[in-house]
C-alpha cells in the first residue's frame, strides 16, 4: 500500500494565495494525499473555492483565533483521534504563501522512508536567496543562531516539514497560548530534537515563499514610533519579538541556568527601545513646543 501524505494547511481569508497552493497540489505526481484544511475564520469562501478543486479535502473551522500555532494544534487533535491511520504515514505542514514543483510530495516521501525518526524540512527559497532557518544554540550568549552550514540543526520553521505519523504522535501538539504565532515552530522542532529527533534539510526539496506574505512587515523606524505604536507594536501576536512570547519560548526551551540571563537580555532589548522612543517622543513635545 502507498504511503499516505496528510497534509496540515492552516489558511485565513486569502482565497487567491491559497488558490495558488492548490493548484500546486493538483500537479504533484505522487497522488496519495489528503489534504487537512485549517480555515481559521476566512468569510472569503476559502473553504467553499478548497472544496470544489479538491472535494475529499477534509476542513477544521474556526473563528478567527487561533492562530499558527492554534490551527496546528487542530490538525494535531484530529490526526491523532483517526485511529485507522497507518504509523508509517507521513505528515506535511506547509504554509499556503509558498509554491512547489510538480515532484514535490514525490521527493518529501522518498526522504522520510529511507530515514528513521528524522524531520525533513524544505528549503525555501525566495526570489532572491535562500533562506537561512535553521538553528542552533550559543550557549555563550544564551541565543539561538543561523546555523550557516546546517550541521548542527537544533530547531527550524515548519514551513514544509515532513514527519512520519508516529513521530508526529512521539513529539506533541502545540502551545496555542504561550506561543499563538512566531517562534512556536522553533519551540516544536526543538523539542524534537530534544526528544532524540534528527532535524534534516535537503537541496532536492525545494519550496518557493511569496515574501510580501510572510507575516507583518514594520516599515517604521523606532524613531518615528509614538509610545502608543510602539507599544502595540510590540504586543502584538503578529510581532516577532514580542516580549512576552519571547520570554514563553526561553521557559519552553531551556534549561534552568540559562533562562535567567535570556530573559534579561530580552528584557533589557525591550526597555532600551522603549525608553529611547519615551525619551523621542518627550524631545519631539519641547521642540514643537
Amino acid at each position: 500500500m502507498d504511503t499516505i501524505i496528510h497534509i496540515i494547511l492552516p489558511v485565513h481569508n486569502r482565497i487567491e494565495t491559497t488558490e495558488a497552493f492548490i493548484e500546486c497540489l493538483k500537479k504533484q505526481t505522487y497522488k496519495h494525499f489528503k489534504l487537512l484544511l485549517i480555515d481559521d475564520g476566512s468569510t472569503d469562501g476559502t473553504s467553499e473555492m478548497v472544496k470544489g478543486h479538491l472535494p475529499n479535502s477534509t476542513i477544521i473551522a474556526g473563528k478567527g483565533k487561533w492562530w499558527w500555532a492554534g490551527s496546528l494544534h487542530q490538525g494535531y487533535k484530529y490526526l491523532k483521534g483517526i485511529k485507522e491511520i497507518d504509523k508509517n504515514d507521513i505528515v506535511l505542514i506547509i504554509n499556503d504563501d509558498t509554491s512547489i514543483d510538480a515532484n514535490f510530495l514525490e521527493i518529501g516521501v522518498g526522504l522520510i522512508e529511507k530515514s528513521e525518526n528524522t524531520l525533513y524540512l524544505a528549503n525555501p527559497y525566495s526570489t532572491e536567496e535562500i533562506w537561512r532557518n535553521y538553528l542552533t544554540y550559543n550557549i555563550k550568549k544564551y541565543r539561538f543562531d543561523i546555523d550557516k552550514n546546517n550541521t548542527k540543526i537544533i530547531c527550524m520553521h515548519t514551513r514544509g516539514l515532513f514527519i512520519r505519523y508516529n513521530n508526529f504522535l512521539d513529539i506533541g501538539g502545540f502551545y496555542p497560548k504561550l506561543l499563538p504565532h512566531y517562534l512556536s515552530d522553533y519551540e516544536y522542532t526543538y523539542r524534537a530534537f530534544k526528544k532524540g529527533f534528527k532535524l534534516a534539510v535537503d537541496k532536492s526539496l525545494k519550496i518557493e515563499v511569496d515574501e510580501k506574505l510572510t507575516g507583518v512587515k514594520w516599515n517604521q523606524e523606532i524613531t518615528s514610533l509614538s509610545i502608543k505604536e510602539f507599544l502595540s507594536m510590540h504586543f502584538s501576536k503578529k510581532y516577532s519579538y514580542n516580549p512576552i512570547y519571547t520570554l514563553n519560548f526561553g521557559y519552553l526551551t531551556l534549561p534552568f541556568f540559562s533562562f535567567f540571563p535570556y530573559a534579561y537580555i530580552t528584557l533589557r532589548r525591550f526597555l532600551f527601545d522603549f525608553l529611547f522612543v519615551i525619551k523621542n517622543n518627550f524631545n519631539k513635545l519641547n521642540n514643537a513646543s
